[in-house]
């Protein structure tokens, strides 16, 4: 019996390193930006920023491979999951690509209007709440846009920030952005200041979140599972986890997990936490040259 004990407990050891072995992306100087789970096929994508190649990897698989995508978008930045399709934020160009993870290819585009072209404008993160539907962060301009494909391909300027309590300062701004479970709220982060807002999806109100614990500055992106939050934080390193109330107007918030490489995405899948260790301060320096980058898996806590 106590042999048994013993070979189950090592199986068990074995499959618990299995799950969270951490999941590489191995392609020169591709320094991926977003990160995002799709239940609908149990697996991730990211994508380069640098040159917007998609990647994918199966929850079982050791790493990423490139997608053959007919036609990649020109920087690949958020990333969201909705059934089967991929939707990619594209940074300057003012764009959002979707893209069917099913037959990899592009299907549709939503861009920020003509008019608004010579105005500096970084399209970040994307928050799904249809097919099709959702809200864009711009980390340079003080806007929040919505895109429907019934109304068009046009990113929609849904919210003007002015003259709200999102005050835009110099450097990135809103990055992160997730829809609570009942779509009631949306939930952003300020990069520069580590603040957190509740957006209301029917009113526009903005709210700002109470959080106390560790702070928050440097939040990129960030995911949530029910009433808690998952903020990366990229300059230092670290992932932190935001206990919200129910009305996630408070929350208190503490780092789970450190020593994490300039990390900017987070992605919450059935069983486990993924973290995307971007390495983006290195990009752009001379002589550059990263072969390997990675996603961080740890378990649900």
């Amino acid at each position: 019996m106590k042999h048994i004990v013993t070979v189950l407990a090592l199986c068990l050891l074995k499959m618990g390193f299995a799950q969270n072995q951490d999941l590489k992306i191995s392609a020169e100087n591709a320094f991926p930006e977003g990160l995002a789970y799709s239940f609908n096929t149990n697996s991730l994508y990211t994508g380069s920023m640098m040159h917007g190649t998609l990647y994918r990897a199966g929850i079982k698989e050791k790493g990423f491979k490139a997608m053959p995508v007919k036609e990649n978008p020109p920087s690949a930045l958020g990333i969201k999951a909705f059934t089967d399709r991929l939707y990619v934020a594209n940074g300057t160009n003012g764009t959002v690509g979707v893209f069917s993870s099913t037959y990899r290819q592009k299907l549709y585009e939503f861009t920020v209007p003509q008019d608004l072209g010579e105005k500096e404008i970084f399209i970040n993160d994307v928050a799904v709440w249809d097919t099709n539907k959702g809200y864009v962060t711009d980390s340079f301009r003080p806007m929040i846009y919505e895109f429907d494909q019934e109304k068009g391909n046009a990113l929609h300027e849904w919210l003007n920030l002015d003259d709200t309590v999102i005050k835009y300062q110099s450097g990135y701004n809103l990055n992160g952005i997730v829809l609570t479970k009942n779509k009631a709220f949306l939930i952003v982060i300020q990069t520069n200041t580590g603040e957190l807002f509740r957006i209301d999806t029917k009113t526009k109100k903005v709210a700002k979140i109470k959080v106390s614990g560790a702070p928050l500055r440097n939040g990129d992106g960030i995911a949530i599972d029910g009433d808690t939050l998952y903020v990366a934080i990229n300059v230092a390193g670290k992932l932190a986890k935001v206990e919200l109330n129910s009305d996630f107007t408070n929350g208190t918030s503490s780092i789970i997990k450190e020593g994490l490489a300039f990390p900017t995405a987070v992605a919450i899948g059935k069983d486990a936490i993924y973290v995307l260790n971007s390495q983006l301060d290195k990009a752009g320096q001379d002589d550059t040259k990263i072969t390997d980058f990675k996603v961080t898996v740890l378990p649900k806590s």
